[in-house]
């Protein structure tokens, strides 16, 4: 049998948990608490020396991937290039465009348009009065009949001797001038409705009755004689040098000698003295038929000899026929904006000189159009 210090009843205080002394249950240097501070530090500074690691690794990555970069620039292409370097470029302003090549220009080749004429007239003459430039010309300065023509001197004349309103007494002589136009010796006329008698229907007995009453203003009892003297003073005064008159109608004085001779330059001339200076003589001669009417009553209608009136911007006209002038025209016109043009011809045919005319005419016009 066992004894009692087996039984468990029996062991002693010293060997019982309550009977443990106290200094069992004082914290032992090295316990519980001691450990987790040391557990805490180890685990901070393992996080420390990691992320130190990881930042490490990061650069030595960065470090091979430039050089991986570098190594392999040489084979990209210029967009890569420049997308690896992100380098910022500045944009190329845009090329401007090439100015167009000049087209060589050939110069303008000048038609002239008075080329190709076939004139009847034996001389013509285009002037130009605004520049005294002679634009066309056939034997100009040739000294030929000028028949009625004339008359632009012969009324030129009378209107710079007499006035407007001057009363000209019809004479038996100046009827007795060949061509019969109605007029009756003793009836009297107004001076400017005689002149535009006289240029309008080419009236000789007109003409001589103008001419008569002015020569004897200038010389008392000078009549005619006295007048045609003056007539060849007056047109060298003006410049026509080629000029010169027998009788102040134009007729011609014999089957042999013509009443007047003068080139077509000289009647140019003449046309732009007349506008310059007495354009009113001229006025007459645009229109188809003239009236006149008589201090007695006697009534004239005269019918323009101007077949040629309807050209536009016409400012005067005289036509003339004689069996040794053969046959005249000369007018006066505007092409516009008062650039005054003078068409002569001189020794074409009755029907001829209009016809010649209007060919000048139309080629004038489309020398100005250009």
């Amino acid at each position: 049998m066992k004894s009692d210090e087996y039984k468990p009843d029996a062991i002693t205080d010293e060997y019982k948990p309550d009977a443990i002394t106290d200094e069992y249950n004082e914290p032992v240097a090295g316990g519980p608490e001691d450990s987790s501070d040391d557990v805490n530090s180890f685990k901070k500074a393992l996080l420390d020396h990691t992320r130190e690691l990881v930042v490490l690794a990061a650069l030595i990555a960065l470090v091979l991937i430039d050089s991986i970069l570098i190594s392999r620039t040489d084979e990209l292409t210029e967009s890569e290039r420049g997308l690896l370097t992100a380098t910022v470029v500045t944009p190329t302003p845009p090329t401007p465009p090439m100015p167009p090549v000049p087209v060589e220009q050939k110069p303008k080749q000048t038609v002239n348009p008075y080329m190709g004429l076939n004139l009847e007239a034996k001389s013509a003459v285009v002037f130009d009065l605004t520049t005294d430039e002679v634009l066309f010309e056939k034997n100009s300065r040739s000294k030929l009949p000028l028949a009625s023509v004339t008359k632009l001197m012969t009324s030129l004349l009378v209107s710079e001797l007499l006035p407007p309103d001057a009363i000209i007494t019809i004479t038996a002589e100046a009827v007795k001038v060949e061509g019969d136009s109605g007029l009756i010796p003793g009836e009297e006329f107004r001076r400017q409705d005689l002149s535009d008698f006289s240029l309008v229907s080419s009236s000789n007995d007109a003409a001589y009755a103008l001419a008569e009453a002015a020569g004897n203003k200038l010389v008392p009892g000078g009549g005619i004689d006295a007048f045609v003297q003056a007539m060849n003073i007056r047109a060298g005064e003006i410049g026509l040098s080629d000029t010169s008159f027998q009788n102040p109608t134009g007729l011609d004085q014999s089957l042999t000698e013509s009443g007047g001779l003068g080139s077509a330059f000289d009647i140019a001339k003449l046309l732009k003295y007349i506008a310059a200076h007495n354009r009113d003589i001229l006025e007459g001669t645009t229109k188809a038929k003239a009236h006149v009417t008589g201090r007695h009553g006697s009534l004239l209608i005269a019918t323009n000899t101007n077949d040629y009136i309807s050209v536009p911007g016409l400012i005067g006209s005289k036509t003339g026929f004689t069996n040794l002038a053969g046959g005249n025209l000369a007018i006066i016109y505007d092409t516009g904006l008062n650039h005054l043009i003078a068409v002569v011809v001189l020794n074409s045919s009755r029907q001829g000189r209009f016809i010649d005319v209007e060919a000048l005419v139309t080629a004038t016009n489309g020398k100005f159009s250009n």
